[in-house]
Formats: C-alpha cells, sequence, structure tokens
C-alpha cells in the first residue's frame, strides 16, 4: 500500500519549486532520486553516481536508513523499462543535495 501512495505522491512536481514527497514501506517521508533529479535540473544516471560516491564515505548503517533501492518504471520510445532508482528520507536528500552547486541548489 505504501508503494502505490508514494508512487501517487511523487508522479508529479508542483511548479512552486516544492518536491512531492511519499512514505516509504517504515512510514518515513522520502522522494525518489529521479524527482531528486528533475527537480534540481540533473540527469538521473547524474544523481545515482552521486548516490554510489556517497555509499562509500558514509556507515553502511546511515546508507541503508537513508537509501532504500527501488526499481521504477520509465518509459522509452519503445515502451517501459525498469530502472533502478533511491527512495531517500529527509537525511539522505539533505546529504545528498548539499553537493550540488548551481542556481537550482541556492533556490
Amino acid at each position: 500500500m505504501a508503494e502505490n501512495s508514494l508512487s501517487q505522491a511523487v508522479s508529479f512536481i508542483n511548479d512552486n519549486s516544492t518536491i512531492c514527497v511519499g512514505l516509504t514501506a517504515r512510514n518515513m517521508p522520502a522522494v525518489r532520486s529521479d524527482v531528486v533529479a528533475h527537480h534540481f535540473g540533473k540527469s538521473h544516471k547524474n544523481v545515482l553516481r552521486d548516490i554510489v560516491k556517497l555509499r562509500s564515505k558514509c556507515p553502511e548503517s546511515f546508507f541503508g536508513l537513508n537509501f532504500e533501492p527501488k526499481e521504477i518504471d520509465v518509459k522509452t520510445g519503445f515502451g517501459i523499462r525498469k530502472d533502478r532508482a533511491y527512495l531517500l528520507t529527509r537525511d539522505g536528500f539533505s546529504l545528498l543535495v548539499m553537493g550540488f552547486t548551481g542556481a537550482s541548489a541556492v533556490r
């Protein structure tokens, strides 16, 4: 049930620079990495790269609690493919975006 509500909650981004947040299976607020990428004007593959870099720099206990791996459906010209993504808690989100620079990170 939480999976469906999360998918519905993060399926769009408001125009007023807020990110829609859903809930993880543990009922913690979370946002998907592809939504973060879209909000900050970054490629999702680059956000995934940044998450992998963070994994090597923080304790596994922190990473496991704040970056939950997921599979998402991505529309392509030929149908739908599965892609990897992460659900980020508030702490995971904060740690990730601290490394972002540019105008979209400042607002």
